[in-house]
């Protein structure tokens, strides 16, 4: 008895393998509708934040910005104390000097009277050791001069003692001069120099005001007041003691000394600060 049957249709290899993956990929299809279906993923979380941040951001440029922290300007120097005075002030003809002499340091200046005139006179050194004099126009401010000492190479080693001075002041001059305007209650400085021992230094100066003349002396150390003399203006001129400001040579004093008319070394240290001034003697220091 024969029996029809259908017979089933042989299928190659390569037919089988498209098969396989046409399941796949509706397998995955179907997996990713799910998904979208669910909507809680973390990536399309991420992608609503994203979208979110997006749209907020135009706002966000409409927004002013938070004014910036104002920090507080540095606050300027102090203006100079000193009232009164020439024109060209003691500070402008000091970074006139030291200007034009480079690396220098000032040992003292004073205002003088000169053919009418007042100049300010300023003693600089440089660290060779040599001293500069200039002159400086009290009323202009131009630099009138400008001569290097003529001192002997042998008594050069004597410039090394205002240095010293000036290596071992701990009270820079411009405070020493307000703590002297302070005491002497207003006022300009007229002379100013670095005085005393290497082991003591001074700032001397002298305060006028018109009608009275202050002579300070402030110690570089501490900046206290080491001494404070008044005298009205126009009286004789008070060299002081033991501070080094007399003002004559002291080739002229040599007949009140012993040992042939040579300074002490203890004088000579504290009169150094002459050292700077162009009518200096210095031929007392060279052996005959």
């Amino acid at each position: 008895m024969n029996i029809n049957a259908t017979a089933t249709p042989h299928t190659t290899g390569p037919m089988r393998r498209h098969r396989r993956l046409a399941a796949v990929a509706l397998t995955a299809g179907a997996l990713a509708l799910s998904l979208t279906a669910c909507g809680g993923s973390d990536t399309d979380a991420g992608v609503d934040r994203a979208r979110a941040a997006k749209s907020a951001a135009p706002a966000a440029a409409e927004t002013p910005a938070a004014a910036p922290t104002q920090v507080p300007a540095p606050a300027a120097s102090a203006a100079s104390p000193e009232r009164g005075g020439p024109k060209t002030s003691r500070t402008q003809a000091l970074a006139t000097a030291e200007k034009a002499v480079s690396g220098s340091r000032m040992t003292g200046i004073r205002l003088e009277n000169e053919h009418g005139n007042q100049v300010w006179k300023v003693d600089v050194m440089t660290a060779d050791p040599r001293v500069h004099n200039l002159k400086v126009d009290a009323t202009t401010g131009a630099l009138l001069g400008n001569r290097a000492d003529q001192m002997p190479e042998r008594a050069r080693k004597y410039l090394e003692i205002p240095l010293a001075k000036l290596a071992t002041a701990k009270v820079e001059r411009e405070t020493a001069v307000r703590t002297a305007v302070e005491k002497a209650g207003g006022g300009f400085v007229s002379r100013l120099s670095i005085q005393g021992t290497e082991a003591d230094p001074v700032w001397q100066i002298r305060i006028s005001d018109g009608t009275v003349r202050h002579e300070i002396d402030v110690n570089a150390k501490t900046g206290g007041i080491a001494r404070h003399e008044e005298h009205k203006s126009g009286s004789a001129e008070t060299p002081s003691g033991g501070n080094g400001s007399g003002t004559g040579s002291a080739a002229d004093r040599s007949g009140e000394r012993g040992n042939g008319g040579r300074i002490s070394e203890q004088e000579l240290r504290e009169r150094s600060g002459n050292f700077g001034t162009d009518f200096y003697d210095w031929s007392q220091h060279v052996p005959r």
